[in-house]
C-alpha cells in the first residue's frame, strides 16, 4: 500500500511501533493485564506512600478512567486503598500479597517482551532510542 505522506512522518512510525509493542505485550501478558494496569502495579510498589490522586496525575490519566482501573485491580485482589496517615481525606495504594506475586510475573513478562520486541536492536541502539525518546517533550497537563 502507498502510505503517501505517512511514510515520511516520524509520528506515524512511532504510532505503528507503539501498536506493535502493545500487541506483543498482550500476546502473553500474565493474567490478562494490559500495560496500563501493569504500570500501575509497578508504580504502586515503587511508591508505597503515593496517594491515589498523585498517581493519577503522574500517569496523566482521566480521574474517572483511573478510578475504574483501580476498582478493577482492587476487585482482583491486587491492590488495596489505605487512608493516608498524613491527610485522612487521601488514600494511598498498596499491593496485596497477590498483587506482589502478579508484579513479579509482570516483571518477568516485560523482560521477555522487551527482548523479543527489540531483538533487532543492539544494546547501543536501544540506549540511543531510549535517549532520543526522552527528548520528545511531554505536553500533557498534570
Amino acid at each position: 500500500m502507498n502510505l503517501g505522506i505517512l511514510a515520511s512522518l516520524i509520528g506515524f512510525k512511532l504510532r505503528m511501533a507503539q501498536l506493535a509493542v502493545y500487541e506483543d505485550f498482550l500476546s502473553d501478558a500474565p493474567r490478562g493485564l494490559t500495560p496500563g494496569p501493569a504500570g500501575i502495579l509497578v508504580l504502586v510498589d515503587a511508591n508505597p506512600e503515593m496517594t491515589q490522586q498523585r498517581l493519577c496525575e503522574v500517569l496523566h490519566v482521566d480521574k474517572s478512567t483511573f478510578a475504574l482501573m483501580l476498582n478493577r485491580l482492587e476487585a482482583r485482589g491486587l491492590v488495596r486503598r489505605i487512608r493516608s496517615n498524613v491527610d485522612r481525606r487521601q488514600k494511598t495504594l498498596r499491593l496485596t500479597t497477590k498483587g506482589a506475586a502478579t508484579l513479579r510475573a509482570i516483571v518477568a513478562h516485560v523482560k521477555r517482551h522487551e527482548q523479543r520486541v527489540f531483538a533487532n536492536l543492539s544494546v547501543a541502539e536501544r540506549q540511543s532510542l531510549a535517549a532520543l525518546l526522552k527528548k520528545i517533550p511531554n505536553r500533557r497537563k498534570h
